[in-house]
């Protein structure tokens, strides 16, 4: 019992941001997206910026981070258009 606390101390921390593959509820704080929007767009986007692991997805932090500023400068573009 005490070599698992050991060894679980002994485990070096990584932050989020230098992590290359996020689970949903790290992904969901990181991204500032509620963790059932977050699931429902990993489960949608298999393979574009999500895997499947085990019983998990996981999301690839640099692709959905592209794909997250693409859709937001879309929505920019969108917003200015109808102001015009």
């Amino acid at each position: 019992m005490m070599e698992d606390l050991l060894k679980e101390e002994s485990k070096p921390l990584v932050s989020v941001c230098e992590k290359y593959t996020l689970t949903i509820r790290e992904a969901a704080v990181y991204f500032n997206i509620g963790i059932k929007k977050m699931r429902r767009l990993a489960e949608e986007n298999t393979g574009r910026f999500s895997i499947f692991s085990g019983n998990k997805y996981l999301i690839i932090r640099h692709k959905f981070d592209v794909r997250k500023r693409g859709y937001v400068s879309f929505l920019r573009i969108v917003s200015l258009s109808l102001k015009n």
